[in-house]
């Protein structure tokens, strides 16, 4: 049952293509081509005809996932769509089920996905596991911080840097939750969607003990991902955002987590100051 929806052809892949385009009110460029087709190849691709046209569609990636030491299949679902048309006609609830029945008969313990509805995810057996909190501080806020220890250095890369942080990445506590096992192409996938840059902190001894994960956006120095294992590491990253303080107006932090960690800075108001909490899963 589950092959009579999966997409395998190049007509497929371009249709899929243009189908996620419609759907989402996205705007074709090179860069959002070569990050789709670069992501659309690993994954398990699944769409639904009616009088050959592509009507529905979505992905199911074959990932793997750290809980406590323990590796488990994971397959993250995404690009659920239907031209509008067909909405509400029950295509992605037979597209999911399709995915789902696929990932029992290969042993898939696991799947993730960001929901655009709790309801319906709810009737496939999906319920809410990760928090995200979204912070936003004026630059007028930003708290002076004061490092107490200057022997180690901080290292200013581009995306070429992601490669660099994945075994500090896998390494901590909080990424051995059910966090992602993020293997080579899907590193080299973010690279191609994102214009990021990573700032790494190394000790005196030139070992990683943190790195920052950030956007430089028109007004908004946008944090992706903040992971430190020492205090120096976090004093070192924290006083080189601040230092951004008269170039951007507004600072943001996406952090996988409902308790940030920002409670080390001195001012406690500062660290919970326009707090958000949303749902979402791992890059």
């Amino acid at each position: 049952m589950t092959t009579d929806y999966r997409l395998t052809s190049d007509a497929d892949r371009e249709a899929f293509y243009q189908l996620y385009q419609y759907a989402f009110n996205n705007q074709d460029s090179p860069q959002r081509r070569r990050f789709f087709m670069d992501r659309y190849q690993h994954g398990w691709i699944y769409g639904r005809h009616d009088h050959g046209q592509l009507v529905s569609g979505l992905y199911s990636l074959p990932l793997a996932v750290n809980f406590h030491g323990v590796t488990y299949k994971m397959n993250g679902i995404g690009d659920v769509m239907s031209a509008p048309e067909y909405a509400g006609q029950g295509g992605a609830g037979q597209l999911l089920t399709a995915a789902l029945n696929e990932m029992a008969a290969e042993h898939v313990t696991l799947s993730y996905l960001a929901p655009f509805a709790y309801g319906y995810y709810r009737r496939f057996g999906y319920e809410h596991v990760f928090d995200q909190a979204h912070q936003v501080m004026a630059a007028r806020d930003l708290p002076r911080i004061k490092p107490t220890d200057w022997t180690g250095t901080i290292t200013r890369y581009g995306n070429d840097g992601l490669a660099l942080i994945n075994d500090f990445y896998a390494a901590q506590a909080q990424n051995q939750r059910g966090g992602l096992i993020r293997p080579t192409w899907w590193q080299h996938y973010l690279t191609l969607k994102h214009d990021w840059s990573v700032a790494i902190y190394r000790n005196a001894d030139a070992k990683i003990e943190g790195y920052l994960i950030y956007e430089r956006q028109a007004t908004n120095f946008a944090i992706q991902e903040w992971s430190t294992s020492t205090p120096t590491a976090f004093e070192r990253l924290a006083d080189f955002i601040t230092k951004h303080g008269t170039t951007f107006e507004t600072f943001s932090y996406d952090d996988p987590s409902a308790t940030n960690g920002l409670d080390l800075l001195a001012d406690l108001y500062l660290a919970g100051h326009d707090q958000a909490l949303h749902d979402g899963a791992n890059r």
